[in-house]
């Protein structure tokens, strides 16, 4: 029985280890500006991001605005996320692209996260438990 385990086990491994991808990175840019920054790059397996920050004057009150966005292949489809933070707040919007080239499917990892519904509540204010 512990003969088979090992086996299994070391198939596992091996298994493992042969899927691994390596991810080339294309493009990177890390700038500081004179009034912000831009960071961003683009990687082999179709993932990017790209931001940029500046400081802001309005009505002589001088805030940090940050734009940006980061995309990734999801189930085949390009999903990208726009992203600006300000004063006002961190506001995002998400598009789920059209089919991806059977290519990048490759690439495709699908995972599911769960939040816990007394974690979202302690968002809330209500409390955790």
């Amino acid at each position: 029985m512990l003969n088979i385990f090992g086996t299994f086990s070391l198939l596992l491994f091996v298994l493992n280890s042969s899927i691994s991808i390596p991810i080339e990175v294309f493009n990177y840019v890390n700038e500081n500006l004179p009034n912000g920054y831009h960071f961003g790059y683009k990687l082999s397996d179709s993932q990017e991001r790209q931001e940029w920050g500046e400081y802001v004057t309005k009505e002589n009150t001088k805030t940090f605005k940050v734009n940006g966005f980061y995309s990734y292949i999801f189930n085949g489809k390009r999903l990208k996320v726009n992203y600006e933070s300000d004063e006002k707040g961190y506001r995002a919007k998400t598009t789920l692209q059209k089919d991806m080239q059977p290519s990048l499917q490759a690439f495709v990892v699908t995972e599911t996260l769960r939040i816990a519904p007394s974690l979202l509540a302690s968002l809330s204010g209500g409390g955790i438990g």
